[in-house]
């Protein structure tokens, strides 16, 4: 069992397989909020929203791309409407 905040270098000292560069961001995230202390699942469910609002942002992008007639091609003015109009909800 992993302590539940162990750095990368931590783990690898502890014969762990290190996180996944996207669960070091999280935990880098956790860290530099004051977070010391934490489950290990709260990097999984933080992976899972991460990975969700990833998804529907950019599935809101490529419809709003098809909208303005580039089916298959997502620009970053798409992604951007996605985020801002996400957000305004």
């Amino acid at each position: 069992q992993l302590p539940c905040c162990a750095m990368p270098d931590q783990q690898a000292q502890l014969g762990h397989e290190p996180l996944p560069r996207e669960a070091q961001t999280i935990s880098a995230i956790l860290r530099s909020m004051g977070v010391a202390h934490y489950e290990p699942r709260v990097l999984h469910q933080l992976l899972e929203f991460m990975h969700r609002y990833c998804i529907e942002v950019f599935r809101d992008g490529a419809d709003y791309a098809e909208h303005a007639g580039r089916s298959g091609t997502i620009e970053c003015e798409d992604v951007h409407l996605a985020l801002k109009l996400k957000s305004a909800a």
